[in-house]
């Protein structure tokens, strides 16, 4: 009747964040001189999230990374700046990335090659880096890092050509300049992975291809190519 109460038991379940990333892999290039600023990305775990620059690497002078995940500031040198950020939440747990800042000039000229092709060992390989603006011609530089052995860059036709050799995957950053002819000059940070041939897998019948060709290669043998790349690790979770 109405004089009478219930009692019902309720279990309260607290779904738990997700693992907490960085979600920004690259930031825009910079420019000497040139107010920057860029806002980095992370997702899941307990907002709000605290970012500082974690491990080797620096920001370029005039640069500065915000607790809140801004870049901001005015570069005042030039370079490819290689930095490890991280971010952090409520609840402690934390997430890392490297990310590479290239401050290049304002002079109206751009090197625009953002990426190579892969080189194969004992195979020729040519590439041809581009740019925009200024006076042609172009005069390449390497002003940083190496190429893998068997390749030159030609400073007049700005291509990388040769015959990569090793016996390991490699992929190894450098830096290119672009000075065009009344002395205006961009930077690049670029990167060129060099590495075996797919292996050629011996076939019944003694005909040999390599794994996707379709077609049997010359030889019947079995070559086994094994490289090992360079990877880049991410830590996830509180720090021990």
């Amino acid at each position: 009747d109405a004089g009478d109460s219930a009692e019902q038991s309720l279990t309260l379940s607290v779904a738990q964040p997700g693992n907490l990333i960085v979600v920004t892999m690259e930031v825009p290039d910079a420019k000497l001189g040139q107010p920057y600023e860029v806002q980095l990305e992370a997702a899941g775990g307990r907002p709000p999230y605290k970012w500082n620059l974690d491990g080797t690497g620096r920001l370029p002078k005039g640069l500065s990374l915000e607790v809140d995940g801004r870049i901001v500031g005015t570069p005042e040198e030039v370079g490819v700046f290689d930095i490890q950020v991280a971010v952090r939440d409520e609840i402690a747990r934390f997430d890392t990335n490297t990310l590479s800042l290239t401050v290049g000039y304002d002079q109206g000229i751009a090197i625009t090659t953002r990426a190579l092709p892969v080189a194969t060992f004992g195979e020729p390989y040519a590439a041809t880096l581009t740019a925009v603006g200024g006076r042609a011609p172009y005069r390449w530089n390497l002003v940083g890092g190496e190429l893998p052995p068997g390749l030159d860059l030609d400073s007049d036709a700005g291509t990388i050509s040769g015959v990569a050799v090793g016996d390991e995957e490699v992929l190894l950053p450098f830096v290119v300049e672009a000075v065009d002819a009344a002395g205006r000059r961009d930077i690049r940070g670029l990167a060129l992975r060099a590495r075996a041939a797919p292996p050629v897998i011996v076939e019944e019948g003694g005909c040999s291809s390599a794994p996707g060709s379709g077609r049997p290669a010359l030889l019947p043998l079995l070559v086994a190519a094994t490289g090992f790349g360079v990877l880049r690790r991410r830590r996830r979770g509180p720090r021990p």
